[in-house]
């Protein structure tokens, strides 16, 4: 009876170990085909992207334009005071002729 108990847990020891195994294998062998794919896919990349212009720095363009863009709003701004401003002078002009 001990002799088939004993057995019994030593098969289980074994079973159990070679699961892990297998199971330490399938992850190596998936995590080996990740990595496959990657490369697939930055191999494929590099060839469809045709466009590969260091010289162009699109964060200087893009900042020339901030500053630009920045610059217009606050020369409207300006122009639209100065439109108000004179709007309001004539304004009083024609009030002060309408008085007399």
């Amino acid at each position: 009876m001990l002799d088939k108990i004993n057995e019994n847990s030593y098969d289980r020891v074994f079973s159990t170990s070679s699961k892990i195994k297998e199971k330490e294998l399938n992850a190596d062998e998936f995590q080996a085909t990740l990595n496959k794919l990657k490369k697939e896919e930055e191999e494929q990349e590099q060839k469809t992207s045709s466009f590969e212009n260091l010289d162009l720095d699109i964060s200087k363009a893009k900042n020339s334009f901030i500053s630009y863009a920045q610059t217009k709003v606050y020369e409207d701004g300006l122009k639209q005071i100065e439109k108000n401003q004179i709007n309001k002078l004539f304004d009083l002009i024609d009030k002060n002729n309408q008085a007399r």
